[in-house]
């Protein structure tokens, strides 16, 4: 029986990974524990236990649901991160760059709030947002969503950035299974799926496994950009079926959802 190993190698971190990873985690506890006591804050205001007038009750209320959501979205980014960067290449300026956007996008929120009074929740919903009824201006406003917008920018970055990684991972096992069936000679099967494919999907563009006589491991055009297919193109391979259908092929009873017509 294999020894258990604490830390395997391949969960060790080390330089600015360690840096960064801490950094993630250090802040989701502690905002998770500060908005505990904004929750509790609210608690005792409602059991009239403790006196919190009804514009910072709100203000709190817009604290308190802003910072859980964001709390969640840097602790899942940090373990989606730590785990994920042992199957797939992740650059750690995306990670570093979401975190310091977060922050600065958490700044925005925290002064909207506690400084320019803003206590419309987290809702866009118009006009509660812009019209504050003299309580804050739309100025406020506009500094609490420039918060939202940041904390956005910042996961966008980061999941483009793991999508682009495990999308290159994909083409690396493609590659390696197209060369497997090369050198073991599947060379004239693969090439009869690849034409019964080309046959089917309209694209015109799939590519044998090997082409005058050479081996193709890499199928893409002149620029070596790979082709692509449109959902209803996918279909009409699983379909069997060159024309438009909702069912047949693979699929004998259709598929659900609403891409679900070939062709």
């Amino acid at each position: 029986m294999a020894a258990l190993t604490m830390y395997p190698d391949n969960e060790r971190l080390d330089g600015g990974n360690r840096v960064a990873f801490n950094l993630y985690i250090i802040t989701a506890v502690t905002l998770f524990l500060l908005m505990m006591l904004l929750g509790l804050t609210m608690r005792l205001g409602q059991a009239t236990w403790l006196s919190v007038p009804p514009d910072l009750f709100y203000r709190i209320l817009s604290m308190h649901g802003a910072g859980m959501v964001g709390t969640a979205a840097l602790a899942t980014t940090a373990v989606m991160w730590f785990f994920l960067r042992k199957y797939v290449q992740l650059h750690l300026w995306a990670f570093v760059t979401n975190y310091v956007l977060f922050m600065l996008g958490a700044l925005c929120i925290i002064f909207a709030i506690f400084v320019d009074r803003y206590g419309a929740l987290w809702t866009f919903l118009y006009p509660l947002p812009v019209h504050g009824m003299g309580l804050w201006t739309s100025d406020t406003a506009a500094l609490f969503m420039l918060g939202y917008l940041l904390i956005g920018v910042g996961s966008l970055l980061f999941y483009l950035d793991a999508a682009a990684g495990i999308l290159a991972v994909e083409a690396y096992h493609a590659a390696n299974i197209r060369t497997v069936l090369y050198d073991r000679g599947g060379a004239e099967d693969a090439n009869a799926i690849s034409r019964a494919r080309d046959s089917l999907d309209g694209a015109h563009a799939d590519q044998g496994l090997t082409i005058d006589g050479e081996a193709n491991i890499i199928p893409d055009d002149n620029n070596g950009i790979a082709f692509g297919r449109t959902p209803g193109q996918v279909l009409n391979i699983v379909y069997l079926t060159p024309g438009q259908a909702t069912s047949g092929g693979f699929y004998p009873n259709g598929l659900n959802g609403e891409l679900n017509t070939s062709g």
